[in-house]
């Protein structure tokens, strides 16, 4: 290819390109119209994309606020990682910061690449630490494998802060469910930590491992915490660890805590309880560990 470039007083520029073929080769069958629309597609810059977007989904008028807020908002390394769809998405969790200490959460599978890996992002008006941030990954059992921080600062000057972490599950377990099931648990899970409603431990793996939520991981802790109180031998992070290791046992003992005490249980409860009391003892058949067989019945004999 070769090209010469012409710029005059003139707003626009010329760009001239020489193409050299094989000589031996047929020409290609080129269909004219849909390159002529992807050499203008080309051309056009994020912002006019934005722009677009922005009017083509929400409509001229409500679109127009948010054109002139952030149509040079985002930042380049922004417009370099996501297109404009992303950015409208991202767009509805910016708008939810009503102050400085709002935050909204947003998981979602990337384009390609790892199928172990999901990404997550942290929308903010105020900037966090990531010392924060890590560990509540860490002890939902996940790795960190990058952070990506973008400003975006709107057209009144508010600056705004968008997180981006890559998170690596072990054993396929992003797969495990349905992407918005398994979303809706783990940002639930997320902001109950954040806003502190439940605590941060290792308990939390159960949320991916064992599909719970974080009001039934907080069932277990509250037992766990029993148990520590009243039978001292193993630590708190032991007896977390018995539960994550035995994650299915971990569901069953949620659900004969729902099955024993939920007010709204539907059926014959005595029957759905030794249904469940005869699926725990079966896997404690096979629990190979003489502590964590002790822990699991401690808590079992608390429910």
């Amino acid at each position: 290819v070769d090209y010469t470039a012409r710029v005059s007083d003139s707003s626009l520029a010329r760009v001239h390109y020489v193409l050299r073929l094989d000589a031996s080769k047929p020409l290609p069958q080129v269909d004219i119209d849909a390159l002529n629309d992807n050499i203008v597609e080309a051309t056009r810059t994020w912002d006019e994309d934005f722009s677009d977007a922005a009017i083509s989904s929400l409509g001229e008028e409500a679109a127009a606020p948010i054109r002139t807020a952030y149509a040079h908002a985002f930042p380049t390394a922004y417009r370099e990682d996501f297109q404009v769809s992303q950015a409208l998405a991202d767009l509805r969790n910016l708008q939810s910061l009503t102050d400085p200490e709002s935050t909204a959460f947003a998981l979602y599978k990337p384009r390609g690449g790892d199928a172990s890996l999901r990404r997550f992002k942290i929308f903010r008006r105020s900037p966090i630490s990531l010392t924060r941030v890590l560990p509540l990954f860490t002890h939902m059992g996940l790795e960190v494998v990058d952070e990506r921080p973008y400003e975006v600062s709107r057209a009144d000057g508010t600056p705004l802060h968008v997180y981006d972490f890559g998170l690596r599950a072990p054993d396929r377990l992003w797969d495990a469910l349905p992407h918005a099931q398994l979303r809706e648990l783990f940002e639930s899970a997320v902001a109950a930590v954040w806003d502190r409603r439940a605590e941060s431990d290792d308990l939390g793996a159960l949320v991916l491992q064992a599909h719970l939520d974080w009001r039934q991981v907080l069932v277990l802790r509250a037992i766990t915490k029993y148990v520590r109180q009243t039978q001292s031998t193993f630590s708190e992070p032991y007896l977390h660890a018995a539960l994550v290791h035995n994650r299915a046992i971990a569901a069953d003992l949620v659900a004969l805590f729902a099955a024993r005490f939920d007010p709204d249980h539907v059926g014959d409860r005595d029957a759905a309880q030794q249904e469940i009391l005869d699926r725990i003892a079966a896997a404690l058949d096979e629990v190979s560990s003489l502590d964590e067989d002790r822990i699991i019945r401690a808590c079992r004999g608390v429910i």
